[in-house]
């Protein structure tokens, strides 16, 4: 809107019996024309189509980051179980043999020359009793 010159300011001063003071920004209510109706519609459309992009990504996000966060905890708990044990868990290559008299599946370190896991024997180890 442009800004009434001298002439119309005292015309209008005249007209009502006003006094003038000043010009100021005031935001008024305009009716909106069919154009601007559809470019709104238009941007409000891209809008919700970022906000549901950046949702995903969000969610993308923090699934990552919860799977790095409890990669972290069991790394975590396993540090603690080992501490509290004062030893660690390590997989090695076991031989495997079957103990008749006790009816067992024998692991046995060829390192320490211990047995280091027995459990009981299968109807498959039983097999290698006739063998």
């Amino acid at each position: 809107m442009k800004s009434l010159n001298q002439k119309q300011k005292r015309e209008l001063e005249k007209e009502n019996g006003w006094n003038f003071i000043d010009e100021v920004l005031l935001t008024v209510e305009v009716p909106l024309e069919d154009k601007e109706k559809l470019e709104m519609g238009d941007e409000m459309i891209a809008s919700m189509q970022t906000v549901e992009n950046l949702e995903t990504e969000k969610k993308a996000f923090d699934d990552k980051i919860k799977g790095q966060i409890s990669d972290e905890e069991e790394m975590i708990r396993k540090k603690a179980r080992e501490l509290r044990r004062g030893a660690k868990d390590e997989e090695k290559l076991f031989p495997v043999f079957y103990d008749p008299e006790k009816d067992q599946r024998v692991f046995y370190d060829p390192e320490t020359k211990k047995i280091v896991h027995t459990e009981e024997a299968g109807p498959a180890d039983r097999q290698m009793k006739m063998a």
